[in-house]
C-alpha cells in the first residue's frame, strides 16, 4: 500500500518531502472470543493455592489434610504445593502437624480468610502493573501520568473484590458441584 507524503504526520507514515513511502497496512481489529482476548490473569501460584487452601478446608473435618491427598484429588504437583503450602503456612493462613497423622489444616475459619489474602501471599501485591500505586516512586514518569489514576482505580477495585470474597464464599460455590478437582484451565 502506498501513500503520498502530505507533511501531515500520520502513524506508520514517514515524513520525507515528495516521496511516496510504503507501510504496511494495520490489520483489521476483529471481533474475538474470550479465548482469545487478552486478560489480565492470574498465575499458576494463585490458581493451585485456591484450589489447595479450597480442598483442605473442605476436607479438615477429619483432622489435618495431607499434602499428597490433596495433589491427588487436584491431580497436581505435590512438591509444587509444598512451595505454595509453606508460603501460606508462614503468612499464618494454615498449620501442619507432623507426624503419620499429619497435615495441613486452616489457622483461621473460612469466613475469616479473604481470597485478597490468600491470593497477595502468593503473589505479593494485586495491581495490574507495575506504577499503579500512586505514591510509587518506581514509575517510569515523574511527571502526573493521565493513565496512572486509571491504574489506581482499577488496582483498588481489584482489591475490593478479593478482600470482599472469603474461602467460606468459595466452598459454599464448590459444594454445588460434584467435583472441585478439574478447576484448573489449561492455558
Amino acid at each position: 500500500m502506498y501513500y503520498r507524503n502530505t507533511g501531515k504526520s500520520l502513524p506508520g507514515l514517514l515524513t520525507t518531502p515528495a516521496f511516496f513511502v510504503k507501510i504496511k497496512p494495520i490489520k483489521p481489529i476483529k471481533k474475538v472470543g474470550i479465548k482469545e482476548a487478552a486478560r489480565v490473569k492470574l498465575s499458576t501460584r494463585s490458581r493451585y493455592g485456591l484450589l489447595a487452601i479450597i480442598d483442605m478446608a473442605m476436607h479438615q473435618e477429619k483432622g489435618p489434610v495431607p499434602l499428597r491427598e490433596i495433589a491427588s484429588r487436584q491431580n497436581l504437583s505435590e512438591n509444587y504445593l509444598e512451595h505454595l503450602v509453606g508460603a501460606m503456612r508462614r503468612a499464618g493462613l494454615i498449620q501442619s502437624v507432623r507426624g503419620p497423622s499429619g497435615g495441613y489444616y486452616l489457622a483461621r475459619a473460612p469466613a475469616e480468610i479473604s481470597l485478597g489474602e490468600i491470593i497477595r501471599v502468593l503473589e505479593g501485591p494485586i495491581a495490574p502493573v507495575e506504577c499503579s500505586h500512586l505514591d510509587d516512586e518506581n514509575c517510569f514518569s515523574n511527571t502526573d501520568c493521565f493513565i496512572r489514576n486509571f491504574w489506581e482505580e482499577l488496582r483498588v477495585e481489584v482489591n475490593r473484590v478479593f478482600d470482599s470474597k472469603t474461602l467460606k464464599d468459595l466452598m459454599d460455590r464448590a459444594k454445588s458441584f460434584k467435583s472441585i478437582s478439574g478447576c484448573l484451565s489449561q492455558d
